[in-house]
């Protein structure tokens, strides 16, 4: 198991290098030795896809690499929701069972 915070978040913090960690990411050698990778801040923007989101280039890569089992968080449309919550698990293993939990803020 690997996990990661990948810092993604469209405009946010660390987004100047976002497109330069993704690729570096996926070429990490240690990849290849895990079966399950929990990945953080691997935001999905799908106001602005396309644009601003590179989760699906992830998501493609992460396949091509053996991790053909992917949970993303789902999006929920709101006034102040722009994104999902950047969790992604990405598994060579078949997922029996995902959910999510919204917090009240």
């Amino acid at each position: 198991i690997l996990p990661w915070g990948a810092q993604m978040l469209s405009g946010g913090g660390g987004h100047d290098y976002a497109t330069s960690r993704l690729h570096e990411f996926v070429r990490r050698a240690e990849l290849a030795r895990c079966d399950v990778l929990l990945l953080q801040e691997v935001f999905a923007t799908p106001l602005l896809r396309g644009w601003l989101c590179q989760q699906t280039w992830l998501r493609q890569r992460l396949h091509e690499l053996g991790f053909v089992h992917q949970v993303v968080s789902p999006f929920r449309p709101g006034l102040f929701s722009w994104t999902d919550s950047g969790l992604l698990i990405a598994s060579k293993f078949p997922v029996s069972e995902s959910g999510a939990h919204k917090y009240p803020r």
